[in-house]
């Protein structure tokens, strides 16, 4: 402790000031507060890593920001895709339902088309039915022509009859009054009278199977006639109303044709001027007059579908890219705040530092300027209070003090007795009295002498007595060897017992 007081004192001119020390504790101070490029897990050290963690957390998020920039650029430019197929989506959905309504018009004028064809095949038909039964039933048409006389030639015949008839019935009368006249035989009358009824029974029934044999194929006759031209005219009345429908149904499919002429290309200007601002014209006119417009519907569904997932992608990104960037602006704010204790932790550095160099360059200073002087002092006090056996003190950084001995060699101070440390110790503070005030103080000796041997005690004695007479000197001790050692060398003092 007394060897290290020394180096102090020679070293910065206060025994209780060590420039060593000093350095170390502010290394130390420095490290505990501060740290170093070699320390690991000193505040500066923790704080660096924090903000090259937070740094890269940044950088990192940085690059999320600019990825979330390119997220909403391709969203925007999927949204105008999508926007744009939709539109051309919906303009061929519309194309497709004028087509329809087309395609159903269309198909109710071949409906109609069938139908007159149909009516034609059936007045063909017809006609042709006519003509067979015309060409089957000659025979019984002619009758029909030549009807009249057949009447004429039945009246005949049946004239024919009724006259001979009437003539027998005359030539029976004549023959029976013949006979009443001439051969007046009852039974003979009566045979001949009988006759005459029975004959006119005859000839009534004759005539009635007559008339109704006539009859009979008359009514056979005008019935197969009457039929036959019904029918004919049946089929004419039907081949009339076949074409009559025709007539209709061309009139219809006329009309229809250029309803729908009208209505279509009215749909197709208004469809235009809907979408002439969605898109562009040629497109239009590109899809208006497409032909699978199914499979383009299809195909253009198929995209938006794509499209749509693209995004549904992306909003998903989009949004576990926002959650990390949410922590953007903590992040940020640590890493300000940390910078701020960064800067701090220099600021603090750079007082350490500065210290240490004011140390250093204040250390150099004294060095130069109390050293020489104090280790030339020290050199003629050990000198002088050894009687000459020590002649040379000197002072470096590595050692700290080392003595010449007889032989020349240079040995640490820490390598002598205590009390020839103690010696020097007390010599050299009694030397700097002069140094440490410009006034003389006094110098209060506490039991300093407690390892000092009777030879030392009286050297120091003396050489306080000789060397500091302008000073008041205070010695306290609990024995009585310093009275004697004053009394015997006749150096005056005042004594006192506490």
């Amino acid at each position: 402790m007394l060897v290290q007081k020394i180096a102090n004192l020679i070293g910065t001119g206060n025994d209780n000031v060590s420039y060593k020390r000093a350095i170390d504790r502010i290394n130390r101070r420095q490290l505990d507060e501060v740290g170093t490029e070699k320390s690991r897990q000193k505040p500066i050290n923790i704080l660096k890593r924090k903000i090259e963690n937070l740094e890269n957390e940044k950088q990192e998020l940085d690059k999320y920001k600019d990825f979330k920039y390119k997220i909403e650029e391709n969203k925007d430019c999927l949204k105008e895709e999508i926007l744009n197929l939709e539109n051309e989506n919906n303009l061929l959905r519309e194309i497709k339902r004028i087509s329809d309504e087309e395609n159903l018009e269309n198909e109710k004028i071949k409906i109609k088309e069938n139908i007159r064809s149909e009516n034609d095949k059936k007045i063909h038909l017809i006609k042709d039915e006519i003509t067979n039964i015309e060409n089957e039933n000659k025979n019984i048409l002619k009758l029909d022509t030549k009807k009249i006389e057949d009447n004429k030639i039945v009246k005949k015949r049946k004239n024919k009859l009724n006259i001979m008839l009437i003539i027998i019935f005359i030539l029976l009368i004549l023959i029976n009054i013949l006979q009443l006249v001439f051969i007046k035989n009852k039974l003979i009358n009566n045979i001949f009278l009988s006759i005459i009824p029975i004959y006119l029974i005859f000839s009534i029934l004759l005539k009635n199977k007559l008339n109704k044999k006539i009859k009979k194929e008359e009514n056979v006759n005008l019935i197969n006639i009457e039929k036959i031209k019904d029918e004919i005219k049946n089929k004419e009345s039907e081949i009339n109303i076949l074409e009559e429908n025709n007539v209709n149904l061309e009139q219809e499919i006329i009309n229809i044709k250029n309803s729908l002429l009208v209505k279509i290309n009215l749909e197709k200007e208004k469809i235009k001027n809907n979408y002439l601002n969605k898109i562009e014209k040629n497109r239009i006119n590109e899809f208006i007059n497409l032909k699978d417009i199914n499979y383009k519907i299809d195909d253009l569904q198929d995209r938006i579908n794509d499209k749509k997932i693209e995004l549904n992608t992306l909003d998903i990104e989009s949004k576990n890219v926002e959650v990390k960037l949410d922590n953007l602006p903590k992040i940020e704010e640590e890493l300000v705040n940390n910078k701020e204790k960064m800067s701090t932790l220099n600021k603090i550095n750079t007082s350490f530092n500065l210290a240490k160099e004011i140390l250093e360059n204040s250390y150099v200073k004294m060095k130069n300027t109390v050293t020489p002087k104090f280790t030339q002092k020290l050199s003629e006090i050990i000198s002088e209070i050894t009687e000459g056996k020590y002649n040379k003190i000197m002072f470096n950084d590595e050692q700290g003090l080392i003595i010449e001995l007889d032989n020349g060699n240079y040995v640490p101070v820490s390598k002598l007795s205590i009390g020839t440390i103690d010696q020097l110790y007390l010599s050299l503070r009694l030397s700097m009295a002069e140094e440490l005030s410009e006034e003389n103080l006094p110098v209060i000796l506490d039991e300093v002498f407690a390892y000092y041997d009777k030879d030392r005690l009286e050297n120091i004695l003396k050489y306080i007595n000789n060397k500091l007479q302008n000073y008041q000197i205070i010695i306290l001790t609990c024995t009585d060897r310093e009275k004697e050692i004053l009394s015997n060398m006749d150096i005056k003092f005042n004594y006192f017992r506490l």
